[in-house]
């Protein structure tokens, strides 16, 4: 539903929605690294 970029901008998103990418962003470095 919501699209999760590494280039997207933050700003524009509301505390739960970045809080939620956060997370993704953070899961995916795991598994990459």
């Amino acid at each position: 539903m919501f699209p999760h970029r590494r280039g997207q901008s933050l700003a524009g998103l509301s505390r739960d929605n970045r809080r939620n990418l956060l997370t993704t962003s953070l899961d995916e470095l795991q598994h990459s690294a």
